[in-house]
């Protein structure tokens, strides 16, 4: 995981529900990406539990919240 992701995963982290429900807003994801995402960081689900919530394998899953990532961390510059 390069230094953008983690610095984004970290911020989803500990951001006000109010400003995590914006940049998630703000930065157009599609409705899998955002399911994702919420999975991932709210729930702290792993990406294998998540593949089978989405119906996608592990690996598919991360791409997914990578690609997410990118989206959130263009939206919030």
């Amino acid at each position: 995981m390069d230094f953008q992701n983690k610095a984004i995963r970290n911020y989803l982290k500990v951001c006000s529900r109010k400003e995590y429900e914006s940049l998630i807003y703000e930065s157009k994801l599609t409705p899998n990406e955002s399911a994702a995402i919420e999975l991932f960081i709210l729930n702290e689900m792993p990406l294998i539990e998540i593949g089978e919530v989405l119906k996608c394998s592990g690996r598919t899953a991360s791409k997914i919240i990578n690609h997410a990532y990118a989206k959130i961390a263009k939206a919030k510059k």
